[in-house]
């Protein structure tokens, strides 16, 4: 920084001041009576102080990385728990007030903190919170729906409530009450799949034919569905229908809605009168 003066006339010394020295020089040429004063200040590096401030950052970030993992770990596990207690408090709410369903959606809160995790670290955490049940299911073409009752669908399932007011008959005529519809993952011996349950006030879980086939106006249906004295299974469409150019069939039921019917003329066997 230069600084300028008004001194007495007549030349003056210039000096220049630096740190650790003082050095005094005529200022050549000068004639007009003003006296320049440099002042600088020059900054002394000692490489060992750099060496140790250097350290001591490295120890720092080490140090802040480490406490960052620890507040991840800390906030995903209260995340974890945070949801397992949504869940439940959901499921608890279903069963009161007459099995009313889960809302279809969990609260806003809870979904914006978990907006804040990576794609992986998500679906691990679902995972964690996902539980499995193992049913005894039966496959029925008496069924126009895939039923269950709403206690054997796995915690953490959402059961869309039955808006419609619309409910089952059974075969006695019996009103069968419906409480919603929930999609499950479902694996078995031959394969995985996904089914479309309707809840209801049943006591045995129930595959539908018909569903399984698919709508009676698929050209193709979704899949065939084939029985014997010992096994149902559940082939790729065309089976059945390549099956039956081969052979001929002793009954067939046509399908009509949900269900398969045929028209059938019962009558007696004639009874031997006595013998003469």
């Amino acid at each position: 920084m230069c600084i300028e003066t008004d001194v007495p006339d007549g030349p003056r010394p210039w000096h220049q001041e630096s740190f650790g020295h003082d050095v005094t020089t005529e200022n050549p040429g000068h004639d007009h009576g003003h006296n320049y004063a440099t002042h600088s200040l020059a900054t002394v590096t000692n490489p060992a102080s750099e060496l140790f401030c250097t350290a001591s950052a490295t120890s720092q970030d080490k140090q802040w990385e480490f406490m960052k993992s620890g507040i991840k770990l800390e906030q995903r596990a209260a995340l974890e728990a945070r949801l397992r207690e949504d869940i439940q408090r959901t499921q608890e709410r279903r069963k009161q007030e007459q099995r009313r369903p889960l809302p279809s959606d969990l609260s806003m809160e809870l979904l914006e903190d978990l907006a804040l995790l990576e794609s992986d670290e998500l679906e691990q955490l679902i995972a964690n919170t996902v539980d499995e049940v193992t049913l005894q299911v039966a496959v029925d073409s008496g069924s126009c729906a895939n039923v269950a009752h709403p206690d054997d669908m796995p915690k953490g399932a959402i059961i869309e409530p039955n808006t419609e007011d619309k409910h089952f008959s059974g075969a006695g005529g019996d009103r069968i009450k419906k409480y919603g519809t929930c999609k499950t993952k479902c694996v078995g011996s031959a394969g995985e799949f996904t089914t479309d349950w309707s809840c209801a006030e049943v006591t045995r879980a129930l595959h539908s034919v018909s569903k399984i086939a698919g709508p009676e106006d698929h050209p193709t249906g979704y899949q065939d569905v084939l029985f014997n004295n010992r096994r149902c299974c559940v082939v790729p469409p065309g089976i059945v229908g390549l099956i039956m150019s081969k052979v001929k069939a002793v009954a067939e039921y046509k399908r009509s809605g949900g269900l398969y019917f045929a028209d059938i003329t019962l009558s007696s066997f004639a009874r031997q009168g006595p013998a003469r």
